[in-house]
């Protein structure tokens, strides 16, 4: 009886949550209640994690003992590498943790679950460490590509992120699972919630803000049924600023937007500034109204400028996910839409622990077509 008991822990091991520091708010415990109902279990997954600093700044990462242990568990590792509002002490003063900080940390923790038994390692990183650094520039390196190797020589089997800024970078980690979720359900799914009437109206327009946005725009053309356009940067080559040649004109591709609601999507907002400069391109072409939809919301240059851009009736409202961390002030403004992706997360690590097709998480068709039925019928 006990042969059999240790051989069937080792078929099906136990679940075990961690939340490194900047994913410890309410997402995390999200993510971890919506687990609970995918397994249909009252089981607690979450495993104690103490993640601190010496006085230099020097991380010390460690399980807490009893009970839940890490030991025989299939290990989740989730972690939050924008989250700036995390922070230690480092020579008395307060420091916030940037992406390295995270990565680090999460780099110690897999480190400090080695050698105690965990049958297989996941990491969860929503929004994928240097993400964007995906290209070999003449002088750069390929450092989302060396990011993931060094996971993988620590042991991780499987990662999960979400809408991968070039989902290519897998191609670094060809001996590894790499699950790339896309928000597409739940975002189409605010946005109808507040535009049923356009929808029905068939008044709606998809819009690209740049030739690398054409596929995720096509996607939600489709799912949508609306015309989509898209606009190509055309850059001063004789002037280089801030490491780039600037945008001199936005040029326009596709149908009319003229009396349209029109929806730009893309996959990140960093300062802000190009979603802005379409937006305002598209009121200039007679759009009826703008709506912003992204994946990652960084703002690193804030909120002021969709402040303005909102007041002076530029954008309508912005609709992000919760995959990066939005700041208190963020989530107090009105005109932001916040796009809650964690039970999208659980069931895809469900479905990943028990061995259970992604598909209804990846593309999820059936899902659409429920939706677009109830929206029309409003």
């Amino acid at each position: 009886m006990l042969k059999f008991k240790m051989k069937n822990e080792r078929q099906n091991p136990k679940l075990g949550i961690v939340l490194l520091p900047g994913y410890d708010d309410w997402r995390g415990q999200s993510v971890h209640e919506h687990l609970k109902l995918a397994r249909a279990s009252e089981s607690r997954f979450l495993v104690g994690l103490d993640a601190k600093r010496f006085g230099d700044g020097e991380a010390t990462v460690m399980f807490k003992g009893g009970e839940p242990t890490v030991r025989g568990k299939n290990l989740v590792f989730l972690a939050d590498v924008t989250n700036h509002e995390s922070a230690y002490q480092m020579h008395g003063r307060e420091n916030r943790r940037s992406p390295d900080d995270h990565f680090a940390d999460l780099k110690s923790a897999i480190n400090s679950a080695s050698g105690k038994s965990n049958y297989g390692t996941t990491v969860v990183m929503p929004y994928l460490y240097r993400g964007r650094e995906d290209k070999r520039a003449q002088r750069g390196g390929l450092d989302c590509a060396r990011g993931l190797q060094e996971l993988e020589r620590l042991g991780v089997e499987h990662f999960i992120t979400v809408d991968a800024h070039a989902p290519t970078v897998q191609n670094a980690i060809p001996n590894r699972s790499f699950d790339n979720i896309l928000p597409t359900y739940p975002m189409v799914k605010a946005i109808l919630d507040d535009e049923y009437q356009e929808f029905n109206d068939k008044n709606m327009m998809t819009i690209g803000p740049d030739v690398g946005s054409a596929g995720r725009t096509s996607t939600y053309a489709s799912i949508l049924g609306s015309p989509m356009g898209l606009f190509h940067k055309e850059r001063d080559f004789e002037t280089f600023e801030n490491g780039k040649h600037p945008v001199k004109n936005h040029v326009y591709t596709g149908s009319s937007v003229e009396g349209k609601t029109s929806i730009i999507f893309d996959d990140i907002i960093a300062s802000g500034g190009t979603i802005i400069e379409t937006a305002a391109r598209l009121k200039e072409m007679g759009a009826k109204s703008v709506l912003v939809s992204v994946t990652h919301g960084l703002f690193n240059g804030g909120f002021k400028g969709f402040d303005k851009a909102v007041e002076d009736e530029i954008i309508k409202r912005v609709y992000v996910t919760n995959s990066a961390y939005i700041p208190q002030e963020g989530k107090n403004r009105e005109w932001l839409r916040h796009v809650d992706i964690t039970e999208e997360i659980a069931k895809t690590i469900s479905a990943l622990q028990s061995g259970q097709s992604l598909t209804p998480y990846v593309r999820g068709n059936d899902r659409f077509a429920e939706l677009l039925k109830e929206t029309r019928e409003r």
